[in-house]
């Protein structure tokens, strides 16, 4: 490689959601070849744009490459790789708040047209990127996200049994990670589980996922028995809790890739997810698919899973094969190619 290579570490500032964590991941592992400049706290929340935009680039060689690997990119730097996970606001400002979509449908089409290539983590999100823009195939870079097998695997009942304590869980649960927002479906997932609540008594629907000012707020207010509400959990709790769940729920309207589907299933959790976006691409034949439109769908889906062993079993066993077909080290080894040839 000619030239050096920076990582945007703006994402640095930012809670660990699933962007973040493939930044995180793929960025550690082209260290020290790579460049990380990050902002100071002064630039957190809205005025990490003002960084990203005005003071990053004049941080840059101009002979250096700059990777973005988390949507967003200074517009005035064009020696650039830009990760986009996917095209949701494009494709739905109304899951966004006003001024975050109007801003973002304004920046991504001017970024994509500057930058040298594109990363994407699914096919359906590079088919979305290739309609809407127009772009030609050789210009965006399909590599899938991945899991590391050291932090997600199936736990062993000491730290299953300290998940439960820590987070008051009794019983059988089935588990939903995922922010609080309306691409997730959860509106619709609660009104399903209300629907068979007397058929699962002695189950709980466990929600661990964080509310976020860029998104448009969700109703959570309906009273729904057997519903339990963790906020924002540490990724260090993840891989227990995980293990802990009888099974693993994602009822995405919409996903870019759905990284939680292939971390549940490292763990040995068999998944119930949406038939939608990228996750049928991610799992394959390793998921019980639903329609996410349909409450009755979901519904008949989420008895399936908690009520059916040989299900499960045969679940937890394809998810453990199909999850061990993703690595980060993979991931980071295509990123540092792409990166190699818009340097060259």
């Amino acid at each position: 490689m000619n030239k050096g290579v920076v990582v945007n570490g703006r994402f640095q500032t930012r809670q660990v959601t699933g962007v973040e964590r493939y930044a995180h991941e793929v960025s550690r592992r082209i260290q020290p070849d790579a460049r990380l400049v990050i902002p100071g706290r002064l630039y957190a929340g809205i005025r990490g744009h003002f960084w990203e935009q005005l003071i990053l680039p004049r941080l840059i060689d101009k002979a250096e490459i700059l990777w973005s690997p988390a949507n967003t990119g200074p517009l005035n730097f064009s020696n650039q790789v830009l990760s986009l996970h996917d095209l949701s606001v494009i494709d739905h400002p109304e899951w966004f708040r006003q001024e975050y979509a109007l801003w973002h449908r304004f920046l991504l089409p001017r970024l994509i047209k500057s930058v040298k290539a594109i990363i994407t983590m699914s096919n359906f999100t590079k088919n979305r990127i290739m309609e809407y823009f127009g772009l030609q195939p050789e210009m965006i870079h399909c590599i899938p996200e991945g899991v590391d097998p050291h932090h997600f695997h199936l736990q062993p009942e000491v730290e299953t049994l300290r998940i439960r304590r820590r987070y008051g869980l009794n019983g059988d649960f089935l588990l939903l990670v995922a922010s609080l927002e309306p691409r997730k479906n959860i509106e619709r997932l609660l009104v399903a589980w209300k629907k068979i609540s007397s058929e699962l008594k002695d189950r709980t629907l466990v929600i661990a996922g964080g509310k976020y000012r860029v998104f448009k707020e969700i109703d959570t207010s309906q009273h729904v028995d057997n519903v339990r509400w963790l906020g924002y959990v540490d990724e260090q709790d993840l891989p227990g809790l995980y293990s802990a769940a009888q099974a693993y729920i994602l009822p995405s309207l919409y996903e870019g890739f759905g990284l939680s589907v292939l971390e549940a299933m490292a763990c040995g959790t068999p998944v119930v997810a949406a038939k939608s976006g990228a996750l049928p691409e991610v799992t394959a034949e390793s998921a019980l698919f639903f329609d996410p439109y349909s409450v009755d769908s979901i519904a008949q889906a989420i008895v399936s899973i908690l009520c059916d062993p040989l299900l499960r079993r045969e679940l937890k066993e394809r998810g453990l094969e199909r999850s061990s077909l993703f690595s980060w080290d993979r991931t980071a080894q295509e990123v540092w190619l792409v990166l190699e040839r818009a340097a060259a």
